[in-house]
């Protein structure tokens, strides 16, 4: 009878292991960001377009094809700093935004949001790299989530060059570190590919030379 009590109750202990382990795994707090990330913003879903959002569209609207919008003289003039210059890819997403779903402020948002959530993903993700502690990073995610400065520029869709260039930005050093670590071409040129839309989406990008070197010092000290 003791033998079976304590089969039944190592049992019950290994399950229970189990269960937190799961509920601690990186698939389970990905789940747990992605949940908290559409109950912070579901509120702004139906929030209607600011002065500022219009004037973004105006930009947008007058290119007659999306083409147009991203075409070599317009990235020129903007990586030149001409005075009324877009970020290019800015001006391409919202002319096909435009196009496609009109004035419906609720794909716009839905957007932002998503970005938003992609950017918490990459930061749970590099983090975890960096650290090994999948909680740590874990909190990293949830802390870009809650940030005042997050949450304006998800309440605004003028801000999706910010919200884009920022994320291109964190994924051309995660793809570097991946880089760095496996020697993989592949996070090379994805890195490269991320750096340039992260410049081409605002002006978040110029930053990313300092990112990598600060990485690469970073972990040649270790």
């Amino acid at each position: 009878t003791l033998a079976i009590l304590t089969l039944e109750s190592s049992k019950k202990l290994h399950v229970k292991s189990e269960l937190i382990a799961f509920a601690l795994s990186p698939f389970a707090i990905i789940s747990y960001l992605l949940v908290f990330c559409l109950f912070l913003y579901a509120s702004i879903v139906d929030q209607f377009f600011t002065l500022k959002d219009f004037n973004v569209f105006y930009h947008s609207v007058t290119c007659r094809i999306p083409a147009q919008c991203f075409s070599v003289s317009s990235i020129v003039n903007y990586l030149l700093g001409v005075d009324g210059a877009e970020p290019p890819l800015v001006t391409l997403y919202f002319s096909i935004m435009y196009k496609l779903f009109w004035l419906n402020q609720v794909m716009y948002h839905s957007v932002s949001i998503a970005l938003n959530f992609a950017m918490a993903f990459t930061v749970f993700i590099f983090t975890k790299k960096i650290l090994k502690k999948t909680m740590l990073a874990g909190f990293a995610g949830f802390l870009f989530l809650v940030s005042a400065s997050t949450f304006q520029s998800t309440s605004s869709i003028s801000f999706i060059g910010v919200i884009a260039s920022s994320l291109f930005a964190f994924l051309s050093l995660t793809f570097y570190a991946e880089w760095y670590s496996k020697r993989k071409l592949v996070f090379y040129v994805l890195s490269v590919v991320a750096s340039i839309a992260s410049i081409l989406f605002g002006a978040t990008g110029v930053i990313i030379p300092l990112l990598l070197v600060s990485y690469t010092l970073l972990i040649e000290r270790k």
